[in-house]
């Protein structure tokens, strides 16, 4: 037995057969992350060839291995089709690891309303045998039919690692099903944290009662402010796809219900959560006409969603969602379940960004 030195060189399955003594018949079966039931290596000798795969710190070459097996050796990625920052987060998370991985990437995008978008994806993956899925869900997908597409691809051997299920019930998907998730709750906990360390007086928050994301947030604002008088007087500015202007004066009448009701709030200052970015400037603007002045008699704070940089009164502080962090994990996770470890599904929490500067 004699082993060539392989130095900087990239070490391959001929220098380990040639060091352990076995065929590169042997060392290739060995090597594989997905036992073959057929063969009849030993444990013993595949321990040995592992060992000394890793001691010369052997790589093993996923577009080859995949392409041998008849996969497409690329990474299927299937995100909504919203022109938000979050979705260029998610994406950045997921190249970006992509590539340090060594996969390419398909990246495909589907609108929520049209249920063959993602049917049509969930059918090609199938046929293609690609090498793995991430998969961006959305409440209004049909479970039935989601579930059926689903099922087809993990028995054709797939691996599919699915985003933002958690709160819209998907769990029962598939049997031990990678999901990754923000922590919608932990968001509006985090504000109450937050407004309570500036000593407020009372509470409020601004949601929108039809969107599920804002009621998981206005829920845990709610649970963090337990021990205090609580949310005093709520704005609910729910939308329903009405012109601006009808809006806009819609939206008088709720302020004046809130001013009106000032009474029931404990006093200033007054903290206020804003479940999303989109309402802002309206609110804000409602409170300096009225004369509040801000960090004084208010203090807001917000989940971001989009750039709102130039409100010249709403630079501190916000809640960023951590979109970035779940294409990431998202990715490792799929990769890991690639090459055979079974994998977790994760939760992510946001975080806190305080004097924030343009």
């Amino acid at each position: 037995m004699f082993y060539i030195k392989t130095g900087a060189c990239m070490v391959r399955q001929i220098d380990i057969a040639r060091k352990t003594g076995f065929s590169l018949g042997v060392v290739s079966r060995a090597l594989r992350s997905e036992k073959d039931p057929y063969d009849r290596i030993s444990e013993e000798t595949r321990v040995i060839i592992r060992k000394a795969a890793e001691e010369m710190g052997y790589t093993c070459n996923l577009q080859a291995s995949l392409l041998r097996r008849g996969k497409l050796p690329a990474i299927r990625v299937l995100l909504p089709a919203w022109t938000s920052p979050d979705i260029t987060r998610l994406t950045m998370g997921i190249s970006r690891t992509a590539l340090e991985y060594g996969y390419p990437l398909m990246i495909h995008h589907y609108n929520e309303n049209e249920d063959m978008d993602y049917l049509s994806f969930l059918e090609s993956v199938c046929r293609e045998k690609n090498t793995g899925v991430l998969f961006y869900l959305h409440q209004r997908m049909e479970r039935k039919v989601l579930r059926k597409g689903c099922e087809k691809y993990v028995a054709s051997g797939g691996k599919i690692v699915f985003m933002n299920d958690r709160n819209f019930n998907f769990d029962d998907l598939l049997p031990d099903m990678v999901t990754l998730n923000i922590d919608e709750e932990y968001s509006g906990r985090l504000a109450a944290e937050y407004l309570q360390g500036l000593s407020c007086r009372s509470y409020s928050v601004v949601y929108n009662s039809e969107n599920a994301y804002d009621v998981f947030r206005k829920k845990g604002f709610e649970d963090g402010l337990r021990g205090t008088d609580g949310v005093c007087f709520p704005l609910d500015f729910p939308r329903v796809g009405e012109p601006y202007g009808d809006f806009v004066v819609r939206s008088r009448k709720i302020f004046d219900a809130f001013f009106d009701g000032a009474g029931e709030i404990a006093g200033y200052p007054l903290g206020l959560f804003f479940t999303s970015s989109f309402l802002v400037y309206l609110v804000m603007n409602e409170f300096a006409t009225r004369g509040f002045r801000l960090n004084e008699e208010l203090h807001p704070i917000m989940v971001e969603y989009k750039n709102i940089s130039h409100y010249p009164f709403f630079y501190t502080p916000r809640i960023i969602m951590p979109f970035y962090e779940m294409g990431v994990a998202a990715m490792e996770k799929l990769a890991g379940m690639l090459k055979g470890a079974q994998e977790k599904s994760l939760l992510l929490r946001p975080s806190i960004l305080c004097n924030y500067h343009v």
